[in-house]
């Protein structure tokens, strides 16, 4: 684990992949290390057509000690409108190993809403690998598991197509996506 300068903080950029070919490389790296490289992710299902027209987000750590300019990208995710919907999908979410447990990922989700709230939308929806699921519960996302729950999604999606490429659904908003169990979590960002 890489331990930061205490003097060290945290800047995020957002950025479509058509302005930012550099920002979007290293948003790219990231998630090539942490899905295909480190959870064995097919690199093919990686990036999408999504990509071209989301919101990026790419967190670096910068410190002083390290000179003027200095940065290391350690964070990314995308967000977008679901459709012609009033919800924004959080995808892609990935800090390098070394920078995790640091708030990064709350940062980069803080962010996301922000965003999503800027574009007019009142909600956001993920797919969170199972075992994350009680990260994300930290920051005010509720499993999507019950009928109530995916009335009150369709309330505010015109119409779902499935959205994520979901391999089986099972029981309680649990599915299986390229041989790992993921669930449906939403928030409410009015």
């Amino acid at each position: 684990m890489s331990i930061l300068p205490s003097s060290s903080h945290l800047e995020i950029k957002s950025f479509y992949a058509a302005q930012d070919s550099l920002a979007f490389h290293d948003a790219c790296s990231i998630r090539y290390n942490v899905f295909v490289v480190e959870q064995g992710f097919s690199p093919d299902n990686e990036f999408d057509k999504i990509d071209e027209t989301c919101v990026h987000l790419l967190a670096y750590q910068v410190s002083p000690a390290w000179g003027a300019g200095r940065s290391v990208p350690v964070g990314t995710l995308r967000v977008h409108q679901v459709l012609d919907s009033a919800v924004a999908k959080i995808g892609r979410v990935a800090v390098m190993k070394p920078h995790r447990n640091q708030g990064i990922a709350r940062q980069l989700l803080s962010v996301a809403e922000d965003v999503a709230r800027s574009m007019g939308l009142t909600q956001c929806i993920l797919h969170s690998q199972l075992e994350k699921r009680a990260v994300y519960e930290k920051f005010g996302y509720r499993l999507m598991e019950d009928a109530q729950d995916q009335q009150h999604f369709n309330e505010n999606l015109v119409s779902y197509d499935g959205i994520g490429t979901a391999d089986l659904e099972d029981r309680r908003g649990q599915f299986l996506e390229e041989g790992v169990w993921h669930v449906k979590m939403y928030k409410d960002i009015l």
